[in-house]
């Protein structure tokens, strides 16, 4: 890995001619660092899952992603989209941000602590019935969700500064201590229960000495006009995400509680295959977001990678087939039309948020039409996995898989369809 890295940086040296060269030397310089941060998060979990079903059966998967998809929902009180409002103020040039950002959000996670509390109380009483035991990790991540879910902000910090490789390292070494750890507690035999706590703590640890290392940005104070307009876009936005979060993990939530964690596990897996791939397209797109601040994304663009992302996509179906019966094996093979249907959908997902940095990023771009895109998408979403639960019978879990690229040709949709309004509505008489 670190030898394919060296290669793609040298040659991202080599003199090209014209734009595209500069576009060439550009991506080969930072994606590489930026595939590695997103890999490494993606891979950590899908080996989890792996060893967890190993060792303690399709269930233990099943109550990890539950833990990961309760802890998503709990995370939506830090306002995790306060990482878009400061990047675009660092890129522009505005200082001090960050602290005020992260003072915001801090204040904002003490309440999903309370909330989960409340809700490690029900799971508790829950499980006690239904013989599932979530509450010691739903606790630990409860008491730790201040410490977990703000000082990520590090990670925009680098990302402002195009320091792709330092993001890379650090996701790197996060994520292979918390594979690591909970490989070797899970073959001493430690209790599942046991096992999700200690990488809750572990991962809060981790997070901490990171903010530590970024510390320098913190010391910077802005003006109080700055903080508070930075505050409420980052409320704003983190507000019109809750829907969509939700939405995001309503899949999750539905298997757990109507079909139980076997059933979530074998999905999760199929779907965490799907989305290796498909999460090396995020990272790719954001090494662009100082050049989306500056102009928007034109159809064209998006139509032709839509095309070119869905036959990568349908090439990667194809894989996964061999994989899953060649590596995977008889257990998990009725997970592979799961990951296939995701991998299919892989040109709407690029094309979904290549318009959606677009529409965040772009300085003339209001934050409503991200908002409005988010809520109808989360509406729509939230509709369509009603009705599969309602109608879809034995392929119920085969359309909720569908509703991953369903979701991101609606926020496409959605996004291209409020941004021309606004500018027919700026646009001068």
């Amino acid at each position: 890995m670190r030898e394919a890295l060296t290669r793609a940086v040298r040659f991202s040296s080599s003199p090209l001619p014209g734009p595209a060269g500069k576009a060439l030397r550009y991506t080969l310089t930072h994606a590489p660092w930026t595939l590695l941060a997103s890999l490494s998060a993606g891979l950590s979990n899908y080996i989890i899952l792996l060893i967890l079903s190993a060792h303690y059966g399709l269930a233990a998967a099943g109550q990890f992603r539950l833990l990961l998809s309760l802890a998503s929902i709990l995370s939506l009180f830090c306002l995790k989209e306060s990482g878009k409002v400061l990047l675009r103020s660092l890129i522009t040039g505005v200082e001090g941000v960050a602290r005020a950002l992260l003072v915001h959000r801090l204040r904002w996670a003490l309440a999903g602590s309370a909330a989960g509390l409340v809700l490690a109380a029900f799971l508790a009483a829950r499980g006690a019935a239904r013989g599932e035991d979530l509450a010691l990790p739903l606790l630990a991540l409860a008491l730790l969700l201040p410490a977990i879910f703000p000082p990520d902000i590090y990670a925009q910090i680098n990302q402002a500064r195009r320091d792709f490789r330092r993001n890379a390292i650090l996701s790197v070494g996060k994520y292979s201590a918390l594979t690591a750890a909970v490989a070797v507690v899970a073959a001493m035999g430690m209790a599942l229960p046991d096992v999700l706590a200690l990488y809750v703590v572990a991962l809060a640890a981790l997070q901490n000495l990171f903010l530590f290392l970024h510390r320098g940005e913190m010391e910077k104070r802005p003006s109080r006009e700055v903080a508070r307009e930075a505050c409420r876009e980052s409320l704003q936005l983190s507000s019109s995400a809750v829907l969509p979060a939700l939405a995001g993990q309503a899949d999750k939530l539905l298997i757990s509680y109507f079909l139980g964690l076997e059933a979530l596990g074998l999905y999760t897996i199929g779907i965490s295959t799907g989305r290796l791939v498909l999460n090396l397209v995020r990272p790719n797109l954001s090494i662009y977001i100082p050049v989306f601040v500056k102009k928007p994304v034109p159809d064209l663009y998006l139509g032709l990678l839509f095309l070119l992302m869905t036959a990568v996509g349908i090439v990667c179906a194809a894989l996964a087939y061999g994989y899953f019966h060649l590596v995977l094996g008889p257990d998990y093979i009725d997970a592979y039309p799961y990951a296939a249907v995701l991998l299919v959908g892989l040109g709407a997902f690029a094309a979904g948020t290549l318009a959606y940095y677009s529409a965040v990023y772009h300085a003339e771009t209001k934050v409503a039409v991200a908002v409005r895109a988010n809520l109808i998408q989360a509406v729509a979403i939230i509709a369509y996995l009603g009705g599969a639960l309602l109608w879809g019978g034995e392929h119920v879990l085969l359309l909720f898989a569908l509703s991953y690229p369903l979701r991101e040709l609606v926020k496409l949709v959605a996004i291209r369809g409020l941004g021309r309004g606004q500018r027919l509505q700026t646009a001068p008489a």
